[in-house]
């Protein structure tokens, strides 16, 4: 998970598809219990997740994304 988030850092914006699955990937880990304390912990973990979410969809724009309401880190409670 930590080898992840943090590569997430490293892509450049001409690499649509690979963050496009990252964000993909990383939305379906933390929708399970055990894994999304884990991404909880990475630091910058949200934040990147965060980040992706927003840029596929502002580039794609499909209906099954997770729209900006549903980010955690917009929550007052987040740490």
């Amino acid at each position: 998970m930590d080898m992840i988030t943090f590569g997430i850092d490293l892509l450049d914006q001409e690499k649509e598809e690979i963050r496009r699955s990252t964000a993909h990937i990383l939305s379906k880990l933390a929708g399970k219990i055990q894994n999304s304390i884990r991404v909880a912990r990475v630091p910058s973990a949200m934040k990147s997740i965060s980040f992706l979410l927003q840029t596929c969809k502002s580039s794609s724009g499909a209906a099954d994304e997770i729209s900006e309401k549903g980010i955690i880190s917009d929550h007052p409670n987040y740490r």
